[in-house]
């Protein structure tokens, strides 16, 4: 993700890479898990790549070790995503009153759905009774 936001000049790819699980975190009421999602993606890509640098020792040359911290990087950001996901996605706290009303409600329920495509955009209402 580095590595593209780089190519592409546009850090904000890294950026959505490193804080979008954060936001999920921070969306569920999750601060600590918030912050400690950003600073394992953005940590672990970074130790990952001193240490493949660190691995390349006695080559020779401009491009000598991109490999390697490459590769180290990948790993980083591999297990900073797996850390994420096995370890800090999960929620505890029971559904809120709303959700176990919806869920035993047997009344009518409209939802809109906005779709688009090639054709144009449009909005439909979408119900079930």
């Amino acid at each position: 993700m580095f590595s593209f936001a780089g190519l592409t000049r546009n850090a904000s790819v890294a950026y959505g890479w490193v804080g979008g699980g954060a936001i999920v975190h921070l969306g569920h009421g999750n601060v600590g898990r918030g912050l400690a999602s950003a600073a394992l993606r953005a940590g672990l890509p970074l130790v990952g790549a001193y240490l493949g640098a660190s691995s390349a020792s006695g080559c020779k040359g401009d491009w000598c070790g991109l490999g390697e911290v490459l590769a180290g990087g990948a790993i980083g950001m591999v297990s900073a995503e797996l850390i994420d996901v096995a370890l800090l996605a999960h929620d505890s706290a029971p559904p809120s009153a709303t959700v176990r009303a919806a869920q035993h409600s047997h009344g009518v329920e409209v939802s809109p759905v906005v779709r688009a495509g090639r054709s144009g955009f449009g909005l439909d209402l979408v119900g079930q009774f």
